[in-house]
């Protein structure tokens, strides 16, 4: 499954966000803005690759729709986002829940989060607080040589395949 520049947005084999067209050459420099306590080029965030396209909507208010997992870590890092725009992280110990916006630049704002309390491991406690940071970075979402997606910025990105 992967991501098509004139696809339709959401989390399907066409697309991932509400109805919109990708189009890269009008992608802005972005800055995440927040400060992680795992470093950038972790086992689960880094840079971009090259070739990465990131998906604009160009329809504020917009949905998203479906599961992401973690390339990387095994992929015991999920986000699902709903239709009722709730949106779910699960780093395999801790199920972390609020909810999501879509702006008409295609960045995600996410409300604050409520989550369980199991005591995890030290490094997936590390990485699940680097990908909170992340989303809570007003991320976008880009498009992968090789069929998967990326959310974040050019600089700090987690890849996540798309679950059928």
């Amino acid at each position: 499954m992967h991501f098509k520049k004139t696809a339709i947005f959401s989390l399907s084999a066409a697309a991932l966000m509400g109805v919109g067209v990708a189009n890269a050459a009008q992608v802005p420099s972005i800055d995440p803005g927040f400060s992680m306590t795992a470093p950038t080029n972790s086992g689960l965030i880094a840079p971009l690759p090259k070739g990465a396209e990131k998906l604009e909507p160009h329809i504020e208010g917009q949905t998203i729709t479906g599961t992401l997992h973690s390339i990387k870590e095994e992929g015991k890092f999920s986000v699902e986002f709903a239709k009722d725009h709730s949106l779910v992280m699960n780093d395999g110990c801790n199920t972390y829940t609020t909810t999501y916006k879509v702006a008409a630049d295609g960045t995600i704002s996410v409300g604050e989060f409520n989550s369980t309390l199991a005591a995890c491991d030290e490094h997936t406690q590390q990485l699940s607080d680097a990908l909170l940071g992340l989303l809570e970075s007003k991320p976008s979402f880009f498009n992968l040589p090789g069929g998967t997606v990326a959310l974040g910025s050019k600089d700090a990105a987690v890849e996540f395949s798309v679950a059928k």
